[in-house]
C-alpha cells in the first residue's frame, strides 16, 4: 500500500511539472464573412468552436460585425469555463463603404495575456486593411514576449502591400520595443495574386530578417478547384525564430479531421486555418 501511495504521488508530481511544458499553439483563420447569421447555424458554430479550441491564440479575419464576435465568445466560453478566451478587436478596416471587416484575436487568458495593442497608422494609405498588432506575454513560451501581427491583403494589391509590410514591421517593432514578431493572415500570397517571380523578388521575402513558414506548394483553400497558399506565417526576430517548433507550421484541414462534407466545410469558410507552435 505504501509503495502504491508513493507511486500515485510521483504520478501527480510529474503531471503538475508537465502542465507548463505544453508548446504554445497559434493559428490564423479567415472565416469568410463572419456574421451573426453564420453563427446562428448550430452546426457551423460547433465546427468553428472546435477549431478555435485547438489553440492558445488565434486570429480571425473577415469579422463583419462586432456582435458576431460577442456571440462567438459567449458560446465558446460556455464550454471553456476552466480556461476561457479573451479577445481584442481591431477597428473597422477597408476602403469601400460597402465592405469593411475587423481582425479579432482570441487568446486563452490562463496561458497568455495582452501587454500592448497597436493599429498600424497607415498614413500613406498603402493597405486596404492595415496591420493590427498585439504583444503577448506567455508564462511558458520562449520568448516570453512576442508580437502577433495580423494582415489581410487586398488581392489586387498584394505585391505592394507585402512590400510595405517591411516598413510596417519596423514601425510596429519600434513601437512595441520588440523585434520578435509573427506576421499571420490571409496574405493572398500565391497563384494569380502573387506569382512565384513576384514572391521571390518581394522585399518581405528577400529581407533576411523574415522567414516564411508556410511553403508555396501548400493549399490553404477549401475549394477542390484551387491549390493556393494564400494564408501564411512570416516570423522575425532571432529568439522567436529559434523557438518555432520544427515542422509545426501547417494547414489544419478540419474537413478531413472532423470528417465533414464539402458543403459543411464551405459553409464555415473557403479557407482552412494555418497553425504553428512556439516551444515552451
Amino acid at each position: 500500500m505504501k509503495q502504491m501511495t508513493m507511486y500515485f504521488r510521483l504520478v501527480l508530481l510529474l503531471s503538475i511539472a508537465t502542465v507548463g511544458l505544453c508548446n504554445l499553439k497559434i493559428a490564423s483563420f479567415n472565416i469568410k464573412w463572419l456574421s451573426v447569421n453564420k453563427l446562428s447555424n448550430n452546426e457551423t458554430m460547433t465546427i468553428i468552436k472546435k477549431v478555435i479550441e485547438r489553440y492558445d491564440i488565434i486570429s480571425i479575419l473577415e469579422v463583419r460585425a462586432d456582435n458576431s464576435i460577442h456571440m462567438l465568445m459567449q458560446n465558446l466560453n460556455m464550454d471553456n469555463r476552466d480556461n476561457p478566451y479573451g479577445v481584442v478587436l481591431s477597428k473597422k478596416l477597408g476602403h469601400s463603404v460597402h465592405y469593411t471587416e475587423s481582425y479579432a484575436i482570441l487568446f486563452r487568458i490562463n496561458n497568455v495575456f495582452v501587454q500592448e495593442v497597436y493599429q498600424f497608422p497607415d498614413q500613406d494609405d498603402v493597405f486596404a486593411r492595415e496591420p493590427y498588432a498585439v504583444m503577448f506575454h506567455s508564462l511558458d513560451s520562449r520568448p516570453a514576449n512576442f508580437v502577433y501581427i495580423v494582415l489581410h491583403t487586398q488581392p489586387t494589391n498584394t505585391p505592394a502591400e507585402l512590400e510595405h509590410m517591411v516598413s510596417a514591421y519596423d514601425n510596429i517593432a519600434n513601437f512595441m520595443g520588440n523585434q520578435n514578431a509573427l506576421i499571420a493572415g490571409d496574405l493572398n500570397a500565391d497563384c494569380h495574386y502573387l506569382s512565384q517571380t513576384s514572391h521571390d523578388h518581394n522585399r518581405l521575402y528577400t529581407d533576411k530578417r523574415f522567414t516564411w513558414l508556410i511553403d508555396s506548394d501548400v493549399d490553404s483553400t477549401v475549394s477542390t478547384g484551387t491549390d493556393c497558399a494564400y494564408d501564411r506565417f512570416i516570423v522575425a526576430g532571432d529568439e522567436l525564430k529559434q523557438n518555432i517548433v520544427p515542422n509545426s507550421a501547417r494547414v489544419y484541414n478540419f474537413q478531413q479531421a472532423m470528417k465533414l462534407t464539402y458543403d459543411q466545410t464551405i459553409t464555415v469558410s473557403d479557407h482552412f486555418p494555418i497553425e504553428v507552435e512556439i516551444r515552451s
